[in-house]
């Protein structure tokens, strides 16, 4: 599978967008937006910013959760196996 920004048909609503390797069809991810999505170690969540925060979303379903402020975002995150998560804090500041 593979998770990206996209918008709706009518190009406003920004969402998260999930799509099987094996179809041609994406399907929004319920609640989301933002972008620079990362995924978990077991492929179940995905990882994403928005609104000056870092969220999670289950593959499967259901609401997104704040896991924690975060102003900046760079890409090139990772979650590790134990579920800590380490992202770029942009403009100089380093990892946080």
């Amino acid at each position: 599978m593979v998770v990206f920004g996209g918008t709706d048909n009518n190009g406003i609503t920004t969402s998260l967008w999930l799509r099987k390797l094996d179809s041609l069809e994406a399907k929004p991810l319920t609640g989301t937006g933002g972008g620079l999505p990362f995924w978990s170690p077991d492929s179940k969540s995905v990882a994403y910013f928005s609104q000056g925060k870092l969220w999670r979303t289950e593959i499967a379903g259901g609401q997104p959760t704040v896991l924690c402020d975060a102003t900046y975002a760079t890409g090139g995150d990772a979650w590790s196996q134990s579920g800590i998560i380490i992202f770029g804090g942009g403009a100089g500041v380093g990892l946080l």
